[in-house]
């Protein structure tokens, strides 16, 4: 499992998020893309830390809880939204580490 999910942020990572044609090219969408890439890789790089086998249970708790929802809600997302991108695949990556750890945030 733990694999399939590197994975599944890896290609993420690499192929980047597929995304409407209707965005025109414009310097403002070049610095959103930038911004997003640079949020994009965040969430990737805590994913790949949720991965290895020897993050621990506080580690986990720390990336599902605070991190990654902090990254997500005030930078991925709103960029996903302007640039017409699918912000969900890599916040379903993030629930299912949350399922398979076990891990609940008050």
């Amino acid at each position: 499992m733990e694999t399939v999910s590197f994975l599944c942020a890896f290609t993420l990572t690499v192929l980047g998020c597929p995304h409407s044609e209707t965005v025109k090219a414009t310097p403002q969408t070049k610095q959103l893309e930038m911004q997003f890439s640079q949020a994009d890789a965040t969430l990737a790089s805590y994913l790949v830390i949720l991965s290895v086998p020897t993050t621990t249970q506080q580690t986990h708790k720390k990336i599902i809880c605070q991190d990654f929802p902090s990254v997500y809600q005030q930078q991925y997302l709103p960029l996903a939204l302007k640039l017409e991108y699918n912000p969900e695949p890599i916040l379903q990556s993030m629930q299912r580490y949350q399922v398979d750890y076990k891990i609940k945030c008050e």
